[in-house]
């Protein structure tokens, strides 16, 4: 704790006059909506869940809006069995993420930083982007909807600073539960390396790190001291990493498969598909409507691209399926993007199934036994990603 707040305190003081500072915004009073709904799906079934109505408001530089509102407060909205009579369950919304998010980037000759704070109801952690290891993360599942009295978001205020130079870099998350006799959270606080070149990807962490809840839907709010590390090999788009983490004495084994763009992977990207072994049978979550707010997709005529903001829209799931975690990740700036100067045009690429991984606490492999527990124990995150770039012209 005390190494975290003495690194902190050196970045933070770092000569303010050496920063360059950047509060992203594509453009102000601009964003998206849309509206969703999931299915799970096998020769025995068929439930209709998951009316999901989400939105992405970017009101002015540096200040954003995210929200993901859902139907109702049960697993299903309406359950269609092979030996049963249907069933339905009356629309109760409930919100799955509705927070403020302030952010801030900055580069000097000293390393960059990136800052969020986010007041409100969130469930994703990774910031500002999920990395190599974030693939693995324990994504929050739904003991609230499972146990009405439990909460799988974080409500409260949530900082998080990360600093990079070169290879290396550190990463603080902070968390302040409100109606919490301990409110304060040490969620993270670890210094990291990262490599990548043409064929080979490499990242490790050591520090404070959130602990596992394996096979559990509550919401990972402790953290102790341990490490981890995850070992890539690239090959025309596609990425395989194997993954290895103790913490608080804990050991997980994991591996992770990064999907090129195929017909394959952009329509299940399109249908948001997956299949699932926790409930047998295939998901999805269809979008119904999608709508860009104040952002046009038509090339101005005359006039030259002079800058762009290229982003990631990230979905994550695991167990079975039900996709209620939606974040855009700021990855890269260039040229100008002032859009006071320039005509703002969107442009997005297909929806794909991007990471699918397993993560288990078996780590010894003396035996063909043990691959197959490996493999029975595992829990299997996963994701889909959009890139999204906002072009500016003039």
């Amino acid at each position: 704790m005390r190494l975290c707040i003495l690194i902190l305190v050196l970045l933070i003081f770092m000569p303010v006059s050496a920063i360059e500072l950047w509060y992203p915004c594509p453009k102000p009073m601009s964003g998206h909506i849309e509206f969703s709904a999931g299915a799970h799906f096998w020769k025995d079934h068929l439930f209709v869940r998951n009316l999901q109505l989400r939105g992405l408001y970017y009101l002015y530089p540096g200040i954003r809006i995210n929200g993901v509102l859902r139907g109702n407060d049960q697993i299903n909205q309406f359950e269609l069995t092979k030996d049963s009579k249907p069933e339905y369950y009356p629309l109760k919304p409930g919100i799955d993420e509705l927070n403020l998010e302030l952010l801030t980037f900055g580069n000097s000759p000293y390393g960059n930083f990136a800052n969020s704070v986010r007041l409100g109801i969130m469930r994703y952690l990774r910031f500002p982007w999920y990395g190599k290891i974030g693939r693995m993360d324990h994504v929050v599942g739904m003991a609230d909807i499972r146990n009405h009295y439990t909460y799988t978001g974080y409500r409260g205020l949530l900082w998080q600073f990360d600093y990079s130079k070169d290879l290396l870099g550190f990463h603080n998350t902070t968390y302040y539960e409100v109606n919490d006799l301990n409110p304060i959270k040490l969620l993270e606080c670890y210094l990291y390396c990262r490599y990548e070149n043409t064929w080979l990807a490499v990242e490790a962490r050591a520090g404070r790190l959130v602990k596992r809840d394996h096979k559990s839907d509550n919401l990972p709010d402790d953290s102790d001291f341990g490490g981890n590390v995850m070992l890539g090999l690239k090959l025309e788009g596609y990425e395989a990493s194997i993954f290895w983490e103790k913490v608080a004495g804990k050991i997980y084994t994991g591996l992770s498969i990064k999907f090129a763009s195929s017909l394959f992977s952009r329509t299940a990207g399109k249908l948001r598909l997956d299949y699932n072994r926790a409930c047998e049978g295939f998901v999805i979550q269809y979008p119904l409507f999608y709508k860009d707010i104040n952002l046009s997709e038509q090339l101005p005529a005359g006039k030259e691209k002079v800058g762009q903001i290229v982003t990631e829209r990230v979905i994550t799931f695991w167990r079975i399926g039900m996709q209620r975690n939606f974040y855009e990740h700021i990855i890269n700036r260039e040229g100008i993007t002032d859009y006071l100067l320039c005509e703002v045009v969107i442009k997005k690429e297909p929806m794909l199934l991007g990471i699918e991984s397993i993560i288990s606490p078996v780590y010894k492999f003396e035996k063909l036994s043990d691959i197959r527990k490996w493999d029975s124990k595992g829990i299997r995150p996963g994701q889909f990603t959009q890139i999204v770039v906002y072009e500016f012209y003039q």
